[in-house]
């Protein structure tokens, strides 16, 4: 999942190139779309944007879900998108204000290296596939929603800004903040980002390619100093605090993604209310999606206030999956591995006043 980033990116800049290439298109730029703004943009709504049929039948890689020729794109209307990533605020607005604080790759990327952990902005990005409607919500034919690309947009923006506020723009930079394997940002045939002719290394620096973005002035990222700043364990060498506002993290570890046939949902319970869930955003056949599997097991957490406990209350974890037709169903844990759950009282490294160090 390290090349997720610069693959979009390369993705982005050869859908702009092929619209480019459309006469009378010679100088149109795709707008993006800030998914934390409470206003959706009604031109999104309206021809050609608002809706789209299949142009071909197309059967995904398992063969559960067909699309016929003339079939539409299904999205949510835009009140509901909108309350959706309103209501999702722990998964979208909190990791991307928690990965654009990171000073690390693993801290903004969240798939990185050890531990695997479903985080950062992976984590904000998947939850906004699924707050946008079903087809975008489905890896295997979301780019035929034209919301896609104006969703993508924004990704690469954060991405991009997350870069040149921390001064990582070029690849000797950028390699500083990569831990462990570097090899994706080789420039070798052998990591060319399939289909396109270029590699991570030369998607770092969006000023080779003569692109910039021009972001919100009143744009501002708020986090939770508390989250950000607290751990359930730290080095013994340094001094820490026990909060007086208790929260726990609740961690789901070793969830086996590999045999469940398209995006899903880990969600956390308590009797019948949900404390928390989280989405994979993932094809209907992820064995054979290479990033995947290196990344086929993982684990998730989910911050949780004590007041929200009762120990009265059982609570439980579920694996829940949508099919094409919309209908959610729980499927065993065992399906995925049967991981387990670990809690733990978060602490705070002592004199960090809010600020990862």
């Amino acid at each position: 999942m390290d090349a997720y980033n610069p693959w979009h990116r390369a993705y982005l800049m050869a859908f702009e190139n092929a619209l480019r290439s459309v006469e009378g298109c010679e100088n149109i730029t795709l707008p993006y779309w800030n998914i934390l703004v409470e206003k959706f943009p009604s031109w999104f709504y309206e021809k050609p944007f608002g809706t789209y049929e299949f142009p071909h039948k197309l059967t995904s890689l398992d063969g559960h879900n067909t699309y016929n020729i003339g079939d539409p794109i299904r999205r949510f209307d835009a009140d509901t998108i909108v309350q959706n990533v309103s209501n999702n605020s722990d998964n979208i607005e909190v990791k991307i204000n928690e990965a654009l604080t990171a000073d690390t790759w693993r801290g903004f990327n969240g798939w990185s290296d050890w531990p695997n952990r479903h985080e950062g902005i992976i984590r904000a990005h998947d939850n906004g596939h699924g707050a946008c409607g079903d087809t975008i919500g489905n890896q295997d034919v979301a780019a035929f929603d034209p919301l896609f690309w104006f969703f993508h947009c924004n990704w690469d923006r954060l991405w991009w800004k997350w870069q040149t506020d921390k001064n990582i723009t070029s690849i000797l930079a950028f390699k500083a903040v990569v831990a462990g394997d570097h090899h994706w940002l080789a420039e070798a045939p052998d990591t060319l980002l399939a289909p396109f002719d270029v590699n991570s290394a030369e998607m770092i620096n969006l000023r080779d390619w003569n692109v910039d973005y021009e972001h919100p002035k009143d744009e501002e990222f708020d986090f939770d100093p508390l989250i950000v700043a607290s751990r359930g364990n730290v080095e013994a060498i340094r001094s820490f605090n026990i909060p007086t506002t208790e929260r726990y993290s609740v961690r789901v570890k070793d969830i086996n993604r590999l045999d469940v046939p398209g995006s899903f949902e880990v969600v956390l319970y308590s009797g019948d209310n949900v404390l928390g869930r989280t989405r994979i955003f993932q094809p209907s056949s992820p064995r054979d999606c290479a990033n995947c599997v290196k990344h086929g097991v993982f684990s998730t957490d989910f911050i949780v206030d004590r007041t929200n406990i009762s120990s009265e209350v059982e609570l439980r974890v579920a694996i829940e999956i949508e099919n094409h037709e919309g209908v959610t169903k729980e499927i065993p844990l065992s399906q995925v591995g049967n991981p387990t759950v670990n809690v733990r009282l978060l602490l705070q490294p002592a004199n960090t006043n809010g600020q990862q160090r």
